[in-house]
């Protein structure tokens, strides 16, 4: 296996194959694997959000801007269009109080305090061939040393 630091894009440019990918082609059809649209939600972006808040806490600012309570009206055109301009997204008060929650409960988790105590790999991507397929991942948090790949998940239900 072969683990780099590259961009997101640069990731899924890449030619392998990753689980999203095989899922596609499980549950759909080849032409939605190759050339179905990929629409970002809300739910996507808080998780975004999530994960820049939890594992890259210093980046945050940077990416995320606090809108308005609710998406509605041309308030919150207006707030993405600035935010935009800034490269930034915009979330809403509740989506941004919330992903700096998470960031706090999850910093003060024991198991992530052992994990994030050594040497850890953010948003690192990672190769290897199987049966002749090449396959990819992009793991949230990579420990070497513990030899542990983790994911962070953020939803409204655990179904």
């Amino acid at each position: 296996m072969i683990i780099e630091n590259m961009p997101e894009n640069e990731y899924h440019a890449h030619d392998s194959i990753s689980k999203t990918g095989l899922w596609t082609l499980y549950k759909k059809t080849p032409y939605h694997f190759y050339y179905g649209e990929k629409k970002e939600t809300n739910a996507m972006r808080f998780g975004s959000a999530a994960h820049t808040a939890v594992l890259e806490p210093i980046k945050f600012e940077t990416r995320y801007v606090r809108g308005a309570d609710n998406r509605r009206g041309n308030q919150w055109k207006d707030i993405c269009a600035e935010a935009e301009a800034q490269g930034k997204t915009a979330l809403t008060y509740e989506e941004y109080d919330d992903a700096l929650r998470l960031c706090d409960v999850v910093q003060k988790h024991a198991l992530i305090q052992k994990i994030t105590a050594g040497q850890t790999l953010v948003e690192h991507s990672a190769f290897w061939e199987d049966d002749g397929v090449n396959v990819r991942c992009r793991p949230d948090l990579v420990s070497p040393s513990l030899k542990i790949m983790a994911d962070l998940k953020s939803t409204t239900d655990a179904s």
